[in-house]
């Protein structure tokens, strides 16, 4: 019930972007953190919203020009990392919005497991938001061997089980 609260106050408090899917993911994280204070959580949203060095509300807006632009951020940094593993990800014609765009507007709380989005979490509020995008490219290496031998769906499939086997596979990480 109090993420339905905090939800439906966020979308009154920003009418003109309301609710969108993903924005969940992050009331939930700040709800358990908050220690389900729902006022705490909301506040802390709307912070992480208008604050110059997070602006996360960018990432929900209308046509979702933040995480837009932080897909594109990552397509730049890949290619400048690793021009090879960045031709490989587009030769497989899945675009990078159908997981990268995931990874960036849910800040990797959706796509990976939580012990593991709570630190990218801790280094996103030492640092920036755009922290986020080294951390997608980080992973993305740490894999490359791997993502090498994929197919879009194999690739799709891969770091959905990486969420829910994580064995071990975020050592670097810990």
């Amino acid at each position: 019930m109090a993420m339905l609260r905090v939800l439906k106050s966020i979308s009154l408090y920003f009418p003109g972007v309301g609710y969108t899917q993903g924005m969940n993911f992050l009331i939930a994280f700040l709800l358990v953190i908050s220690g389900g204070k729902d006022e705490e959580a909301f506040w802390s949203f709307v912070f992480l919203g208008k604050n110059l060095h997070y602006q996360i509300l960018g990432f929900f807006e209308d046509g979702f020009p933040l995480a837009f632009f932080y897909v594109y951020m990552f397509e730049q940094v890949l290619q400048r990392e690793n021009k090879k593993l960045a031709e490989h990800l587009e030769s497989l014609e899945l675009p990078n919005e159908t997981w990268i765009f995931q990874w960036v507007t849910t800040i990797f709380l959706s796509a990976f497991p939580l012990e593991f989005a709570v630190k990218v979490w801790d280094l996103v509020f030492c640092k920036n938001l755009f922290f986020i995008i080294q951390v997608a490219v980080a992973i993305i290496l740490q894999f490359q061997s791997n993502i090498f031998e994929f197919d879009g769906m194999e690739l799709l499939l891969f770091f959905r089980d990486l969420k829910e086997n994580n064995d071990n596979v975020y050592e670097d990480y810990r």
